[in-house]
């Protein structure tokens, strides 16, 4: 089953949105904010004329920098790993590149990385990283193909 845009609206709160044709009549960028989510609710909806439709990005998109910051968070929150060296950094970017989030290797049987998935999926999110296939669906802009 498909997931539509206006289900998992409010997990990209402040993640950025085109508007077509806002009050103005011209198209605009801005963030996704709690007024949109319930007062403008029915805008979500992509059929209708005054539609907003999130920018966000496909994991291909993910570079070395966001790669550290994930390290970063995994630091505070798993006591067993050592330094992160630049060879991790870009074997783990190159991963995250090609399969997602799938790339992560999380031991379910470790109480440590068992607590880390919802700070590492705040991060995504937060990053504006497309974790529900809305790009390939026609409900996202692709922001590492977009100018903007």
């Amino acid at each position: 089953m498909q997931t539509k845009f206006k289900e998992v609206a409010h997990l990209y709160l402040g993640c950025k949105m085109w508007i077509t044709k806002n009050i103005e009549g011209k198209d605009v960028i801005e963030p996704l904010t709690r007024k949109m989510l319930y007062e403008d609710e029915d805008m979500l909806e992509l059929d209708e004329p005054f539609a907003y439709k999130p920018i966000l990005y496909p994991f291909s998109s993910f570079t070395e920098d966001q790669t550290r910051a994930w390290f970063k968070i995994a630091l505070d929150h798993i006591t067993d790993i050592a330094e992160i060296d630049d060879r991790m950094v870009t074997n783990a970017t190159k991963a995250i590149r090609s399969k997602g989030i799938s790339s992560v290797d999380f031991d379910s049987d470790d109480a440590e990385s068992a607590n880390l998935i919802p700070y590492l999926i705040n991060f995504l999110l937060s990053e504006g990283y497309d974790l529900f296939n809305l790009i390939e669906s026609g409900q996202a802009i692709n922001g590492a193909a977009s100018s903007n």
